[in-house]
């Protein structure tokens, strides 16, 4: 092998694990937003495919935000429970008309 060959070379293996480590990225950022979806990641990298945004760095992504989405779904869950209680009000509890209190004459 020539030394541009190895250059060559030497490149390509750096594509490969720059592409490689940045998959499964669109999980990761569905971990930081505000109200992280269930299989965020991977609804992301199917919205991407959709509108073509990106090129085919979604269809390398989505086996590995799939596999990242499906580890953090316990996490997910637990965040998405507790964020609706937090958000949604208590509801009063009425009793039955049964146990109520009569009204004392």
């Amino acid at each position: 092998m020539t030394t541009t060959n190895m250059r060559i070379s030497a490149r390509n293996v750096l594509a490969v694990i720059l592409t490689v480590a940045s998959c499964g990225c669109a999980s990761l950022t569905n971990t930081q937003v505000d109200e992280p979806k269930i299989f965020g990641g991977t609804q992301m990298n199917l919205q991407a495919m959709d509108t073509g945004q990106y090129g085919p760095l979604p269809y390398l992504d989505l086996p590995l935000s799939f596999a990242l989405d499906t580890a953090f779904l316990p996490l997910t869950l637990v965040n998405v429970a507790v964020r609706e209680r937090v958000e949604r009000p208590p509801v009063p509890y009425t009793p039955p008309a049964e146990e109520r209190p009569h009204d004392a004459e």
